[in-house]
């Protein structure tokens, strides 16, 4: 990641950077008009390529938040690819509250 885009307060800023440019590359190659199993497919090669291990897990916002507070991670990726670009969303795991005593 350039040095002038970090900073001290993301959560896996250097794996993020990562991702959304496996992401930004796939949208350049091949667009946003395909079918979400060739997009996946796509992003798999990049993110091999890239060296990034990954599983495909969930679709939306809901589901990744309930994935996040069920594991040991505390990111989540929400990639869109439309016609205007590549959206993606961080989705944080929320922290645990501390217990009353």
């Amino acid at each position: 990641m350039p040095k002038d885009l970090r900073r001290d307060d993301l959560i896996l800023p250097e794996l993020s950077y990562n991702v959304v440019g496996a992401c930004f590359d796939v949208y350049r190659e091949i667009g946003s008009n395909h079918k979400e199993l060739y997009l996946q497919k796509a992003l798999a090669f990049a993110f091999k390529k890239r060296g990034i291990k990954f599983q495909k897990k969930e679709k939306d916002f809901n589901q990744i938040k309930q994935y996040l507070a069920n594991s040991n991670c505390q990111l989540g990726l929400l990639v869109r690819f439309s016609e205007d670009g590549v959206i993606y969303k961080r989705v944080l795991k929320k922290p645990n509250p501390t217990p009353i005593s």
